[in-house]
């Protein structure tokens, strides 16, 4: 697709399993933030492998691309690549993703060793969990932001690994984590590969346990709050 993609109007989105979708600027997919419609895609979502600025030009105008997709009930589930092409030390190509389940969980179905790749700033939120402790979700990512939303305790889990081979491409050596909240008593697991990792807003698992894990320098500038649960920090 040369320029943006946008669907909207559907109650739920597939992709084929083998599909791949490569798109020159931005994805938005019933979010609203860059053409669709917010709130109009209401079932699940299944997303399988998706190239975003192809052409190494951000949105075409100057400003980064986007992939941005929300549900307003369903699940989003993540079957294969996610690649946003991202150059965190280039103005248009700080390429980011917004996924949104507003009702359900983010899955990692994802055969491949990485779901979400190339990342500038990752913000994901749902409903119930993302990824599980069978299947974590997996990211390349320099800023992440992880939000559940859940009121059922047990169903606000957050795992996340990330391998965050993005930073080569910039003049930072340091992952950025703005938020990590459960909302009500869920586990957290943040495991990261390479790279120094730097917690820049609260970490909150309001009684679940918190494991935070980057492999060499962790800096923390906020609270991480277990509420009774244990807090793991290692580096």
């Amino acid at each position: 697709v040369s320029g943006d993609l946008i669907i909207k109007n559907a109650t739920a989105v597939t992709m084929d399993a083998t599909s791949t979708v490569t798109v020159d600027g931005s994805v938005d997919i019933g979010h609203g933030g860059a053409g669709g419609i917010a709130g109009s895609i209401t079932g699940d979502i299944v997303l399988t492998n998706i190239i975003l600025d192809a052409n190494g030009d951000g949105d075409g105008a100057g400003n980064p691309a986007k992939l941005l997709v929300k549900s307003t009930t369903g699940n989003i589930t993540l079957a294969g690549t996610i690649d946003l092409n991202a150059d965190p030390d280039v103005v248009d190509q700080k390429n980011d993703i917004v996924i949104i389940a507003e009702g359900g969980s983010i899955i990692n179905g994802s055969g491949s060793a990485i779901a979400i790749d190339e990342v500038n700033n990752l913000t994901l939120t749902a409903k119930g969990s993302i990824g599980s402790l069978a299947k974590p979700l997996t990211v390349n990512a320099k800023t992440i932001s992880l939000t559940s939303t859940s009121v059922t305790a047990g169903d606000a889990d957050i795992y996340i690994n990330n391998n965050p081979n993005v930073l080569n491409l910039d003049s930072s050596d340091t992952v950025t984590l703005a938020t990590i909240d459960t909302g009500i008593e869920g586990k957290i697991t943040y495991r990261q590969t390479g790279q120094k990792l730097k917690i820049t807003g609260p970490i909150k698992s309001y009684g679940g346990d918190i494991l935070i894990d980057p492999p060499t320098d962790l800096l923390i500038n906020e609270t991480i709050n277990g509420g009774g649960g244990s807090v793991t920090a290692e580096a």
